[in-house]
């Protein structure tokens, strides 16, 4: 089988398309990868990677990738487009190689609750990721988790969830990241339905004696 997702985002220096496109087989094996095409503003070159591509096999409660993939937790940058200005390739770890696996723990008080970690190769400072993701009702999931750096150069904290809300759903985030010199906190709010994702979020930014704040809202369509 296959499928695919085509979100796309307007900004206001451009236009971003980031399709994503996975096959399966019966035995639980799959590919995955999502392309990244950017438009800049006028005279600007047109920007095209591939972000991700990575190999996955699940089995019943036990999951297990490897490739080119984006961490699934510590992305608040994702929301927060250009906020970090020259400093974003300190936080935002992407386009790297790494493995990463999954556990589904089904006893108990933890019947809903999953340990995910990942591993990548870039040794910046947060190379290393687990997070715990726990269904607490029908329409509310919460995730928290943290990520950091072999040599203890990075650090981040977080937490977000999901509210269910008929055919919409609320997403709630809050980060904290320190890298090096740099420091984000990151807070805002999601709402996803029929194809729209309206996302608002907030950060304060120090890096070293530069110190800013921007609120930002971006809009997502997905085909």
């Amino acid at each position: 089988s296959y499928s695919y997702d085509l979100p796309l985002e307007l900004q206001f220096q451009g236009l971003g398309i980031e399709p994503t496109l996975s096959a399966s087989t019966d035995s639980g094996l799959s590919v995955s990868t999502t392309l990244v095409i950017e438009t800049g503003a006028p005279g600007d070159t047109t920007a095209f990677t591939a972000e991700e591509f990575s190999f996955r096999y699940d089995r019943d409660e036990v999951s297990v990738w490897a490739g080119r993939f984006n961490p699934q937790f510590g992305a608040a940058w994702d929301q927060d487009v250009g906020v970090f200005d020259a400093s974003a390739s300190a936080y935002e770890l992407t386009q790297q190689f790494g493995i990463g696996g999954s556990l589904a723990l089904g006893f108990g008080w933890l019947s809903n609750t999953q340990l995910a970690v990942n591993a990548f190769g870039d040794q910046r400072g947060l190379s290393y990721a687990a997070t715990v993701e726990t269904q607490a009702t029908r329409s509310l999931t919460l995730r928290t988790g943290v990520q950091a750096g072999l040599e203890g150069t990075g650090l981040l904290l977080g937490a977000s969830g999901t509210i269910a809300a008929g055919e919409k759903s609320l997403a709630p985030i809050v980060e904290v990241a320190r890298v090096d010199t740099l420091l984000v906190l990151s807070s805002g709010l999601s709402v996803a339905g029929n194809g729209l994702r309206y996302a608002l979020m907030h950060s304060n930014t120090v890096a070293g004696s530069r110190a800013h704040s921007q609120t930002q809202i971006t809009a997502t369509w997905t085909l």
